[in-house]
């Protein structure tokens, strides 16, 4: 049988060797928790996708890489910039952010919505796809920024040229218009073909006829 003291030294070493064990796995614990917050740490900063952690009044708290490129803004600013203060001054931007600010205040995800921004460093326009979703506490939301600037510049060159388009047609169509000729006849068919062929160029064209024949109209 083992002295009483000896049977007291292999207790305390028991004991310790139980807080050491628990320790280690204490320690282990924090270690993985420590490297899942980086691996998604680097996700938020690295991601394609704007990401800005705001709160109700639009305070920044944070802003990921590519929100900062968005928005033209230095690392340094974010903790400083006010969303608010980055929307178009425009009715409809303004109309717009203030319908979706109010539902994010009460709780309510607001789903997309398209907004007029003005970047910080040059005050250039850009326009985002906004989607926020409110925090449990009430007091912050979780905002992704999609930057749609390249569509809604190309739509707007769409429809200015079809616009344009539409103008010239009109306008070839006043310069050259046959719509009050009256006659189905062939010999008169055949002199429209002529002219609707003749008009897109800059050809001199003589026009002959009798008096009260219509030459003006063509």
């Amino acid at each position: 049988q083992p002295m009483p003291d000896a049977s007291a030294r292999v207790s305390t070493l028991r004991v310790c060797a139980a807080r050491a064990a628990a320790e280690l796995s204490r320690l282990h614990a924090f270690q993985e928790q420590v490297e899942s917050e980086r691996r998604w740490r680097d996700l938020f900063e690295e991601a394609p996708i704007g990401y800005v952690y705001e709160d109700t009044q639009t305070r920044f708290i944070s802003a990921n890489r590519a929100a900062q490129r968005i928005l033209g803004l230095r690392a340094d600013e974010v903790p400083h910039t006010v969303g608010l203060d980055l929307v178009a001054p425009t009715r409809e931007a303004q109309e717009r952010v203030h319908d979706s600010l109010a539902a994010e205040q009460v709780g309510h995800e607001k789903p997309y919505i398209v907004l007029e921004l003005r970047r910080k460093d040059s005050g250039q326009p850009v326009w985002i796809h906004r989607h926020s979703r409110p925090e449990p506490d009430g007091k912050h939301t979780r905002t992704m920024l999609v930057d749609i600037t390249e569509q809604v510049l190309a739509e707007r060159e769409r429809n200015r040229l079809q616009h344009h388009n539409a103008y010239l047609r009109e306008e070839i169509g006043r310069e050259h218009n046959t719509d009050e000729i009256v006659g189905r006849s062939a010999a008169l068919q055949t002199v429209l073909a002529r002219v609707r062929q003749a008009a897109p160029t800059d050809s001199t064209i003589l026009i002959e006829g009798e008096t009260g024949t219509g030459k003006e109209l063509v």
